[in-house]
């Protein structure tokens, strides 16, 4: 999440973190409580050019079972300082994802400009998918214009990482955005007496031994059985 100097401005009358903020914690609302999320902001502790300042990236809360109150309320207490080190974050994400011995994962960045840390986020995208982790990486440009530096750049990002471009240029987009994001369906397999025995998203190939299993999935806050 981008907490960078620059979400301090306005976008329909609100400061941008505040609608990012508002935005995120509804997506988290909804989410089935056993998803596995981490936080991870820029921008929030160090000025622009002050020393350590493209080096100011934070990892809030490590990837973990989510916690929706506790997640809600680190978001509410982000402030923003700095400037916008997405390459060096997007490193840390390498970090972050071996420290939690993840398999599969999304990463979703959301920023409202381009790099300005002196690093190159194209090629930490892909130095990511090099490095064997099983991820996406899609990008959220919010109040970045349509064919600007940002945009540009914000968009190769994506394309590189495997994921999708969303521009937003306001909070209705930001949320429709965020919402198309979260909207791949994830869902669990059990066996016949409830142990877990995969999880994945649809559209995936699975190949499983015969036998009898139970499908369940998360639809709006209700988990169902099939």
């Amino acid at each position: 999440l981008d907490a960078s100097y620059s979400m301090l401005e306005s976008v329909g009358g609100r400061r941008k973190i505040d609608v990012a903020k508002g935005a995120l914690e509804r997506i988290v609302k909804g989410l089935p409580a056993n998803t596995d999320v981490a936080l991870r902001v820029y921008g929030n502790r160090v000025a622009p050019r002050e020393p350590g300042f493209e080096k100011d990236s934070e990892l809030m809360i490590p990837l973990s079972p989510l916690k929706k109150g506790d997640f809600i309320k680190r978001v509410e207490g982000i402030e923003c300082k700095g400037s916008t080190p997405i390459a060096w974050s997007l490193a840390r994400v390498a970090d972050d994802l071996k420290a939690a011995e993840v398999g599969r994962a999304t990463v979703i960045l959301l920023s409202d400009g381009e790099e300005t840390g002196g690093g190159d986020p194209v090629r930490e995208a892909r130095a990511l998918l090099a490095a064997g982790f099983d991820l996406q990486v899609h990008v959220i440009g919010f109040d970045v214009g349509a064919e600007t530096l940002a945009a540009r750049q914000l968009r190769e990002v994506a394309e590189v990482g495997g994921g999708t471009y969303y521009p937003a240029a306001n909070a209705e987009e930001l949320a429709r955005a965020l919402k198309g994001v979260f909207d791949v369906r994830g869902y669990r397999l059990e066996s016949g007496t409830g142990n877990l025995v995969r999880m994945g998203t649809f559209g995936d190939r699975v190949e499983l031994p015969a036998g009898a299993y139970r499908l369940v999935v998360e639809l709006e806050g209700r988990t169902v059985r099939y």
